[in-house]
């Protein structure tokens, strides 16, 4: 699905949720006779942080570089999660005025979301020929997206959410940043210290342009105008090669704020 289509769905979308609120606000069934479709309908940007939690073999075989083991070496380092922002905008409707369906609402929005993982090592390295060598070496995959989360909810103060959300690809990044100390009586040049990086686009070709990850959370209303919510993105496969499996666990939390 490309960016214009994406816009183009999002907006069809919030379209039919008004006009299905606006349609039940004059229903005497579920409304109390307002015609006014602002009591049914609101629209909220948001900003917040995340963590992406990656895994899948894919990682499994970065981590395998992670467990050398060499007599004179001391090794450490580990997969650690990809901190970020997000940010975007959603709307969001309460239909239903009356019980047992008042705290029943759904929302649709705009989000942009980053998902990936931190490759971390430590070496030192304690020569014979005395002197010592360190390497720390961080390596750092980064792939962004537009998304469009479609949620279920339930409850005014306290809420939970449920629902799905569909993402599109923009751009995909690998970054390494390592730093190599040598020093000692036996050092090359008498010792150096060198810090050196570098970052790179991914090929598109091998990333998958478009998923469906399924959301789960929830969340707390202040007042009328400001809440946070807490909510689990379970991802789809990154890479165009599933037999790599490679996905994310993306854990956000987020302020709100209505327009």
């Amino acid at each position: 699905m490309q960016p214009i289509k994406l816009l183009s769905f999002t907006a069809s979308v919030l379209l039919a949720t008004m006009s299905y609120a606006q349609q039940n606000s004059s229903n005497e069934k579920y409304s109390s006779g307002s015609s006014d479709i602002s009591s049914a309908l609101s629209f909220e940007l948001f900003l917040g942080g995340t963590a992406s939690f990656a895994h899948g073999d894919y990682i499994d075989y970065h981590r395998s570089f992670l467990s050398v083991e060499e007599e004179g070496t001391e090794f450490n380092g580990g997969i650690r999660p990809l901190i970020f922002g997000t940010a975007g905008i959603q709307a969001v409707v309460m239909p239903f005025k009356t019980e047992p369906l008042q705290n029943l609402g759904f929302s649709i929005g705009l989000q942009y979301v980053q998902k990936g993982f931190q490759s971390r090592f430590k070496m030192k390295y304690t020569s014979p020929a005395d002197f010592t060598d360190l390497i720390d070496y961080t390596e750092i995959y980064q792939n962004h997206y537009v998304t469009i989360p479609i949620q279920v909810r339930y409850g005014k103060k306290w809420f939970g959410t449920l629902g799905l959300s569909i993402s599109r690809q923009i751009i995909s990044t690998r970054s390494q940043k390592m730093k190599h100390n040598q020093s000692g009586s036996g050092a090359v040049n008498g010792g150096f210290d060198i810090t050196d990086s570098g970052k790179q686009k991914i090929d598109k070709s091998l990333i998958n342009k478009s998923g469906t990850d399924f959301i789960l959370g929830g969340g707390y209303r202040f007042n009328s105008n400001w809440s946070v919510a807490l909510r689990a993105n379970l991802g789809d496969e990154i890479l165009n090669n599933v037999s790599d499996n490679y996905k994310t666990a993306l854990i956000e939390f987020s302020i709100f704020t209505k327009l």
